[in-house]
């Protein structure tokens, strides 16, 4: 901990991509020679709010001449007043390296809990935008918005139920309808522990 925020900070040699290990050949195409991460949280009270904020970066350094970096970055926050939880993040990632061109990818969150006669119930707004990139300019971006309402009940000891609704909607910067898609999902969630 450092000047009230914990801090931390990792370093991965080499990776052929995002997910895996890759060799330990240098000036490989498609290949990123080391992936560093920074990211760091504080918590604290304000007139009686309970506040905890985090962020990060990450760097995934490219092997091969010509290629481009890759960088991420996120920030999420939450805050407890009044038996209500408000929270909310953002996160923006390159998802096109090691190729030529870069694009971004961007994620938003935002949401509110709360407890009803012992019934914990929560509203959530996402929405994604994923940057599309056609012959080397940009062309709009493809995004994605959901919205989703949940509730969940302890009814025993190691036991609750829950539900969840949520509502997709796909749109496809060209407008193209075969790429767009309006989707109603539902879930219901049991949980036994002992």
């Amino acid at each position: 901990k450092l000047m009230g925020m914990q801090w931390g900070i990792s370093y991965t040699p080499e990776r052929t991509g995002f997910a895996t290990l890759g060799d330990r050949d240098d000036g490989t195409a498609a290949e990123f020679g080391g992936t560093t991460e920074l990211g760091a949280n504080f918590s604290t009270n304000l007139g009686g709010i309970a506040i905890n904020a985090g962020g990060g970066l990450a760097q995934f350094s490219a092997e091969a001449a010509g290629e481009n970096d890759s960088q991420q970055w996120n920030f999420g926050v939450t805050a407890s007043v009044g038996g209500f939880n408000f929270g909310g993040s953002w996160k923006n990632q390159e998802v096109g390296p090691p190729a030529a061109q870069d694009t971004d990818q961007t994620h938003y969150r935002l949401g509110v809990t709360t407890s009803l006669s012992g019934t914990t119930v929560g509203v959530e707004y996402y929405a994604g935008e994923n940057e599309i990139v056609e012959s080397g300019v940009a062309a709009g971006d493809d995004e994605t918005t959901v919205i989703s309402v949940a509730a969940n009940r302890s009814i025993g000891p190691g036991v609750s139920i829950g539900a969840k609704i949520a509502s997709w909607d796909m749109t496809d910067n060209a407008s193209a309808a075969a790429n767009e898609n309006s989707v109603t999902e539902f879930l219901v969630i049991t949980s036994i522990g002992f």
